[in-house]
């Protein structure tokens, strides 16, 4: 609504829609909605939408975290054969909700920087297929600064995708000519 229209006001041309879904703990298997923290298909497909209206493109960014406050680069399923079919299934609930909103890009993954390596690139090329099968548009993985070198499938997405959180500053009191200047 509002908050989408300011953005759109900057001469901005995408967004990232980012629904969260869950594990209960970092070792747990079964990826989950939870339905006071997890959007519903309705309200992404609205506001795919309303982005769609203001000329947005729309990055659909499933974040995957445990609910015991472990990042999910602590993710560690003691079953990751479980693990990957449940992610996969919720994934592809995204890779449809996307086919059918018309998003242009899909990332398939955010941070999952303990399961990308080149031991779990089966499971990813897996759920890459899988997703292809429904969704038409564009594929990426959103992996974390010091992951991207380890990620084992950039091959098998349309788009290398890497969250960069550069500083600014080493300081931490910057003027804010500094922060300006950096």
């Amino acid at each position: 609504h509002e908050g989408m229209q300011r953005i759109a006001a900057t001469h901005a041309n995408a967004i990232s829609i980012v629904p969260r879904v869950f594990t209960q703990t970092a070792t747990s298997n079964e990826v989950q909605s939870d339905p006071t923290k997890t959007e519903s298909a309705a309200n992404l497909a609205q506001a795919i939408a309303e982005a769609h209206a203001l000329g947005l493109s729309v990055l659909l960014k499933p974040l995957l975290t445990p609910l015991d406050g472990a990042g999910q680069a602590a993710l560690a399923p003691a079953d990751v054969g479980a693990f990957f079919a449940s992610y996969k299934a919720k994934i592809l609930e995204y890779a449809q909700l996307a086919q059918d909103t018309g998003v242009e890009t899909l990332s398939i993954g955010n941070e999952l920087s303990s399961l990308s390596g080149a031991q779990y690139r089966a499971y990813w090329l897996d759920i890459i297929a899988a997703v292809r099968e429904v969704y038409h548009g564009t594929i990426t993985y959103a992996a974390a600064t010091d992951e991207a070198n380890h990620v084992s499938f950039w091959d098998a997405v349309d788009e290398i995708g890497v969250n960069a959180y550069p500083p600014l500053t080493t300081t931490m009191e910057p003027t804010v000519d500094e922060m300006m200047a950096a």
